[in-house]
């Protein structure tokens, strides 16, 4: 049992680490969806 804890465990905080990434990047990603043109670095 102890082992499908530390699965999920490690689940949940690689989950939450995507989450907070992908929140990250949505302002990036919506200026070069709204600005092509602008030169992405």
């Amino acid at each position: 049992m102890r082992n499908k804890q530390v699965v999920l465990l490690i689940a949940g905080i690689s989950g939450i680490a995507t989450g907070i990434i992908v929140s990250l990047n949505i302002p990036f990603i919506r200026q070069g969806l709204f600005y092509p043109a602008s030169p992405v670095e």
